[in-house]
């Protein structure tokens, strides 16, 4: 066994897959793979979360970092530029955890297989 190494449970979902129920979710196109730079034959690794990591104190760097539900702000921020058609289209782990947040789609690591 190589020292260190964990056991970790992937929810594996093809790439295609994938751009179909984003599509049919938010009725915008998407390509996973574009949105991930990936090539054919890629696995990807996107984290649903349904909590983000921030500040206790925002306004004091030393404050303990505390879980908030929802996004991160950055990455509602892509999302919400996307939706409304201004900006491109965001990596899988903000539409997953964005999915897993509205209950639409377990949170956890997910393993995204690009093939064509």
């Amino acid at each position: 066994m190589i020292p260190n190494t964990t056991t970790e449970t992937f929810h594996v979902v093809n790439a295609s897959d994938l751009d179909r129920f984003v599509e049919a979710q938010y009725g915008l196109p998407y390509c996973a793979h574009v949105a991930l730079e990936a090539s054919n034959g890629d696995h990807c690794v996107a984290k649903a979360a349904t909590e983000h990591q921030e500040r206790e104190d925002p306004s004091d760097p030393t404050s303990p970092r505390v879980g908030r539900p929802g996004l991160d702000p950055w990455d509602q921020e892509e999302l919400t530029t996307w939706l409304t058609g201004d900006g491109d289209a965001p990596k899988p782990h903000v539409l997953l955890s964005d999915l897993a947040c509205r209950e639409l789609v377990p949170a956890g690591t997910y393993l995204i297989e690009v093939n064509w």
